[in-house]
């Protein structure tokens, strides 16, 4: 489960509630691949582990809207290591089930390398989101700034979209 989690726990405790799901209908292993120093509160079950990448945190108002966590290296630097780290990590552990949290792409689009491996291997690419994000017209605004409605056709088999019927139904 790729959570690109940069703020907060919110993507990260919907990968644990996933991945407890997948683990009690399923024995395998699942690897929550994140950026989030936030990684040490939770208990992950029997099966499920984390993968670290470098932190980098959202900046507002700056030339890069993202920060690395240590000082020595540029951003641009530090996503050509995310990327990298991505990539080896798909190639060594070739999942049969990918599942990428809130940003198809990845952050400033990390994950793209890995996508192109992971569809040439015929591997199944879902997409999770939660429910409610904003209004319909920033929504669809975002997604087409970041291309993001191509990426989702040309990797992603299925889109999950997390919440509650009883409060919001987001296909209406």
């Amino acid at each position: 489960i790729y959570c690109h989690d940069t703020f907060g726990l919110g993507h990260i405790s919907r990968a644990m509630k996933i991945s407890k799901a997948i683990r009690s209908a399923k024995k395998c292993s699942i690897y929550i691949i994140t950026g989030s120093g936030g990684t040490a509160v939770f208990d992950p079950p029997s099966g499920v582990d984390f993968v670290k990448l470098p932190t980098v945190s959202r900046v507002y108002g700056g030339k890069n809207p993202y920060r690395p966590a240590t000082d020595n290296l540029e951003a641009t630097v530090v996503f050509e290591i995310r990327k990298m780290l991505l990539l080896s990590f798909f190639k060594q552990f070739n999942p049969d089930i990918v599942i990428v949290d809130h940003s198809p792409r990845g952050i400033m689009g990390e994950l793209e390398p890995s996508l192109d491996f992971l569809v040439k291997e015929k591997r199944k690419i879902l997409f999770v989101t939660r429910d409610i994000l904003d209004t319909p017209a920033v929504i669809v605004k975002k997604l087409k700034k970041n291309d993001n409605y191509t990426t989702l056709q040309k990797y992603y088999n299925k889109l999950i979209i997390a919440g509650d019927l009883e409060y919001y139904d987001a296909i209406k």
